[in-house]
């Protein structure tokens, strides 16, 4: 049953709030033919409508005045006074704004969006009133077009303005190192890496060993002398920081998209710090050399087989001491000492650094966890806001992540109602966008197992 919106205004105003009203009800597929707009003078004794948009200045004329109790929404101009704010208190309004605002030189988008927001949430409450939850709804695309053709998640890096900060800082940084990594690739250029990457995988257990040790410490050499060639002095190093969950890795990547473009893969390699064993952190890092210690063999490490890339340290929080230490001293002057290799000059090996943590590293100094002066190496930060400070991002993610979910396990789903959007739209999610896909994926299984093709709330497991 269609339902009316009574507006109560002048003349001049009736237009443009009519306008307003009938644009936010056709754009909504759930409020489209369920609501229409209608301009009166006043209330009849047996007027019925669902909402009612007033202008302050007229209701003191109006007879039945309680009849908007709880229904109205009051328009003011210009100054809000007392008597607006106790007029509205004592109505119940769901909101009072200021109308020059919507329209002429005083048109202010943020005061119409707000009036548009207030609209839609109290219509969607009427329908609940008459209609099934299922009823109420959007398909899983609603707010943007999922690709399958993209492996990453950058679809969910761009909206508001907190993410668009952190993507600007991206684009700057990038800007900043593009002199540094573009000399870094001429060292990987100057080399066979791939050879050395097959020597790591047991070719050096042949009987030309010794010449193939030797064929690699020439390779060595010849970064080292590379390096020096093109004046390089120093390691650049870039540090994110966010919460679990909240995109470090995503936020790494796409630097390293700015600075190597499509072939960005191959120069990408990323060493999960709390995935390794302490014991075992120096030698991924920096590598080993057959004598270092018993049973020891060669290994290249993560920062010699990137030469010229870039090395993403996630969780640089968590890593002792002494390895913050080799690493500061490496940062440094860009020597890497190997376990086991004899020359003591070290190994030049230039890659561009980019470290991520979800600790406040500032916070880790003062309890003596983190050195200060590793802190202060780390020439560029990036922060990467939670998802708590992201609220006009969610529903492009809750959109991204239903239609990825829908591919991945092969779902029918096509909608989800607008009770299970506001479900997850009031909760922080503290596992930020890890915890946002896990719930959603629940959430598809859920609606699957009844056999329904709309997410309800109550798949929504918060």
């Amino acid at each position: 049953m269609t339902k009316s919106i009574t507006c109560i205004v002048s003349q001049k105003l009736a237009k443009v709030i009519t306008e307003i009203l009938k644009t936010i009800i056709a754009n909504k597929n759930d409020l489209e033919d369920r609501f229409v707009v209608k301009c009166k003078g006043e209330i009849s004794k047996d007027d019925l409508s669902a909402l009612y948009v007033v202008d302050y200045d007229r209701i003191a004329d109006l007879e039945d005045y309680e009849k908007l109790s709880g229904k109205v929404v009051i328009l003011y101009r210009e100054k809000l006074n007392n008597e607006v704010i106790e007029t509205a208190m004592d109505l119940s309004a769901l909101g009072v704004f200021d109308v020059t605002r919507f329209f002429g030189e005083r048109l202010e988008y943020s005061e119409m969006a707000r009036f548009e927001e207030t609209i839609k949430r109290y219509l969607r409450k009427k329908l609940r009133d008459t209609l099934l939850e299922k009823e109420i709804n959007k398909p899983i695309n609603w707010k943007l077009e999922y690709s399958s053709e993209s492996s990453e998640r950058t679809t969910t890096l761009f909206s508001d303005e907190k993410i668009r900060e952190t993507l600007m800082s991206v684009k700057r940084v990038a800007q900043y190192l593009k002199g540094y990594t573009e000399s870094i690739k001429e060292v990987r250029k100057s080399i066979d890496l791939k050879e050395l990457l097959e020597l790591e995988l047991g070719v050096l257990n042949s009987q030309s060993k010794t010449n193939k040790l030797e064929k690699i410490k020439e390779t060595y050499d010849s970064i080292s002398q590379k390096t020096e060639a093109l004046g390089i002095n120093g390691i650049e190093a870039v540090l994110i920081t966010g919460p679990t969950g909240s995109g470090k890795t995503l936020i790494a990547k796409q630097i390293a998209k700015e600075l190597y473009k499509e072939d960005y893969e191959k120069y990408f390699a990323k060493v999960a710090i709390s995935n390794v064993p302490e014991s075992l952190v120096e030698s991924e890092l920096f590598g080993s050399f057959p004598g270092a210690f018993t049973g020891s063999e060669y290994k290249l490490g993560k920062i010699l087989s990137n030469v010229g890339g870039i090395v993403f340290l996630d969780e640089i929080g968590e890593i002792t001491p002494e390895i913050q230490a080799k690493l500061l001293t490496y940062m440094d002057d860009l020597k890497i000492q190997i376990e086991g290799y004899s020359d003591p000059k070290g190994v030049k090996v230039p890659v561009l650094i980019i470290a991520a943590t979800n600790r406040n590293l500032r916070e880790e100094i003062e309890k003596g966890n983190f050195r200060a002066d590793l802190y202060h190496r780390f020439r560029y930060k990036i922060a990467v806001p939670s998802i708590a400070e992201r609220k006009t991002d969610l529903r492009y993610l809750i959109s991204f992540l239903l239609q990825a979910g829908v591919e991945k396990l092969n779902s029918k789903i096509r909608k989800i109602s607008i009770e299970a959007i506001e479900k997850l739209e009031s909760y922080s999610f503290p596992g930020n966008f890890r915890e946002l896909e896990s719930i959603i994926y629940e959430a598809i299984a859920s609606a699957e197992f009844d056999e329904r093709n709309c997410i309800l709330a109550k798949d929504i497991k918060i």
